[in-house]
């Protein structure tokens, strides 16, 4: 898919701004799971610092939480509730608004909308449409994250679904 990339409305977050690893992993953790309602932080403490003690890696969550809420919203003043990271006691979420997309989530969609396609035509045009945001797959930069790669396989047994179905049609 596309390279790490992430727009606050039209402007692009330069690259620069994502200097923390912790944050800008906590940002791709948050959004591929956003799904699944507020994430524990002990989840989330793990999944940043795995096999780490519990009173050290929270307050480094926090300074990670606090550095992420900064990158996507430096004008939010201390002690301000964001409105993208939401916060339900113990647990945290992503929330992109009604307009914002992830191009992951897009690519599922055009191979929801393949599979439901009353007919060959329609069902190729989303196939190609989902072929061509593959790219070089899911947050290639993050090949060797644990928690990233079962996702990123997934994805890549979909593609390859997609090709397959590709060139049997071409066939």
């Amino acid at each position: 898919l596309k390279a790490f990339s992430v727009y606050r409305g039209t402007s692009l977050i330069p690259f620069h701004k994502w200097s923390s690893r912790n944050a800008k992993l906590l940002f791709k953790y948050l959004l591929l799971n956003r799904g699944d309602g507020f994430i524990a932080k002990d989840v989330l403490m793990e999944i940043l610092w795995p096999d780490q003690k519990t009173d050290k890696t929270a307050n480094r969550l926090r300074v990670t939480l606090s550095t992420l809420r900064k990158i996507l919203e430096p004008e939010l003043a201390k002690g301000m509730a964001s409105s993208y990271i939401l916060n339900d006691g113990d647990g945290y979420q992503l929330h992109i608004g009604d307009n914002g997309s992830c191009d992951l989530e897009t690519f599922q969609a055009e191979l929801d909308h393949a599979n439901a396609a009353a007919d060959a035509s329609t069902s190729l045009h989303h196939l190609i449409k989902a072929e061509t945001l593959y790219g070089k797959g899911l947050l290639p930069e993050d090949r060797y994250t644990d928690w990233i790669s079962d996702i990123q396989e997934r994805v890549r047994e979909a593609y390859l679904k997609v090709l397959v179905q590709l060139m049997t049609h071409y066939e």
